[in-house]
């Protein structure tokens, strides 16, 4: 069984919210690394520890989605694969107001689950099932 759950934002405020807990999230790990810089080298570990966070966060923000189908590597499964599971996930999708998402499969996993990865932008946004 697949259970898929997601906030419908109200006029943007569960964005809104998502986005600034994201920011804040890689603000403070990026205060914490260059912190962690200044003992090692001084000033210059610090901007050492800075140019990294900045490529961490770019890296992780922009490709996370692709970080996570490459780790447990999810194959895109097509319509004619599963017809039943991408009807159910029309469905969700149309009655939210969403666009279909992309849909891929994680073999290997004992457990079922469905979950989306990455989430900064709804029409690239793809959703993982394990089998």
């Amino acid at each position: 069984m697949v259970i898929l759950r997601r906030r419908i934002p109200q006029k943007g405020k569960c964005r809104d919210m998502n986005t600034a807990k994201t920011f804040l999230l890689m603000a403070v790990l990026t205060v914490l690394l260059i912190l962690r810089g200044e003992p090692d080298r001084g000033a210059g570990g610090m901007m050492i520890a800075f140019l990294f966070a900045i490529v961490m966060n770019f890296g992780s923000y922009w490709f996370s989605d692709k970080i996570v189908l490459k780790m447990y590597h999810g194959r895109e499964i097509a319509q004619g694969d599963n017809p039943s599971l991408f009807q159910m996930v029309q469905e969700l999708a149309g009655r939210a107001g969403l666009p279909m998402p992309r849909l891929y499969l994680i073999e290997g996993s004992s457990r079922m689950r469905s979950r989306q990865a990455g989430t900064r932008n709804m029409r690239r946004s793809p959703l993982l099932r394990e089998s």
